[in-house]
């Protein structure tokens, strides 16, 4: 048996995740009605990163970050933290420190010992904010959008440790409301909804750029051995970024474009050597009643003839296996 959790947002009333038996398509939402959504705007509810270690399952909402037992999912724990807004992407190293992505200050947190610490902001690193380290101390940032931050400039997804280098996504600025945008467009020179996102390769000691690659935006990673999967979000594509060598290489998925389909590409699991991959319903929260999919695909990016159809969930985040 193949069972999965994958996180999942939408206007809910509470969050929840789905617990999804791939071999008997199954799905069940495991609840937790106790916990309220303080500051997320309405289409911003649910749930977003996942990751597990040593027993313990670690979720991430827009301010805080709820820890389940592993078998029992029951809640053991929860932190927030005023640098937490609209969190995206979460992280256990080998050591077990907790790596996050607060996407509405751009940054990179870590929690070590129970304790919440800024990281790499690279509106402060690179001196584009008025703000320093010390300044957070006593800011507030959990109810706020991220144009009223001071400090929002790549709209960073997700963190990812492998060895003493830090892997950071970024989903990139739209441009292409500018009329210079829209003619690339129009003559076929650039992709409509294209972001210029990419990942920053950090060394983990002293936040140096090592790398920096150029990319569409990119979502949802997954390790394994060297390579680090990424899902594309408007191109239903994945990347696989060597982290030795930091070439990489694109996996088309046997999928409609999205402009065609509606379908963007968010979540993204393996399973044995082939992939399942969730497929969010583009701007799904304005409609009355929407769906998203899962899809599995092989390592070509084949279509298996497999898929589940989650029914009223607008998002598809991310996935682990349990």
């Amino acid at each position: 048996m193949s069972e999965f959790l994958f996180t999942v947002r939408g206007n809910f009333n509470y969050p929840f995740i789905l617990k999804i038996d791939t071999k008997n398509a199954t799905v069940r939402r495991v609840e937790f009605p106790r916990v309220k959504f303080a500051n997320s705007p309405p289409d911003k509810r649910g749930t977003t990163g996942i990751d597990q270690f040593s027993g313990v399952i670690a979720i991430a909402l827009w301010d805080r970050i709820l820890f389940l037992e592993r078998t029992s999912l029951k809640i053991i724990d929860v932190i927030t933290s005023e640098l937490f807004s609209d969190l995206h992407g979460i992280h256990f190293d080998e050591e077990g420190t907790l790596w996050i992505t607060s996407t509405n200050i751009d940054g990179v947190l870590r929690i070590r010992n129970g304790k919440v610490e800024p990281f790499w902001i690279p509106a402060i690193e690179h001196g584009k904010s008025e703000y320093n380290y010390d300044d957070l101390k006593s800011q507030d940032f959990r109810n706020i959008q991220k144009a009223e931050s001071g400090l929002y400039a790549y709209h960073i997804n997700s963190v990812t440790t492998v060895g003493r280098h830090l892997f950071v996504s970024y989903l990139g600025l739209k441009g292409s409301t500018s009329f210079y945008y829209k003619l690339l467009e129009k003559v076929g020179l650039r992709k409509a909804f294209y972001r210029r996102g990419g990942v920053f390769v950090l060394n983990k000691n002293t936040k140096k750029i090592k790398y920096h690659l150029i990319n569409e935006g990119l979502h949802d990673p997954y390790l394994d051995g060297n390579l680090l999967y990424y899902t594309e979000y408007f191109s239903n594509r994945l990347f696989a970024l060597d982290t030795q060598t930091l070439r990489g290489k694109y996996i088309p998925l046997e999928i409609d474009h999205f402009t065609r389909s509606g379908n963007l590409c968010r979540g993204l699991v393996k399973e044995d050597e082939d992939f399942w991959v969730g497929h969010t319903k583009h701007r799904g929260w304005y409609e009355k009643s929407t769906s998203s999919l899962l899809r599995k695909y092989n390592t070509q990016g084949r279509f298996s003839g497999k898929e589940i159809l989650l029914e009223d969930i607008v998002g598809v985040y991310h996935g682990i296996k349990i």
